[in-house]
């Protein structure tokens, strides 16, 4: 078997040089199906809290 050179490898300097590349903003921007999913709950939500006082009253 052949002795190959350990290399390690430093996550958190890559994070580090992504993060200096990137804007503020786009560092806490979140992906648009995240939104989509949110305002499908809200949706959602809405239709049985509906129906449940539709039905109660």
């Amino acid at each position: 078997m052949k002795n190959e050179p350990v290399v390690t490898y430093n996550h958190m300097e890559e994070d580090e040089s992504a993060s200096s590349i990137h804007s503020v903003h786009e560092k806490n921007h979140h992906p648009i199906s995240l939104y989509m999913i949110f305002v499908v709950d809200v949706i959602l939500i809405a239709a049985v809290v509906y129906i449940a006082v539709k039905s109660i009253f």
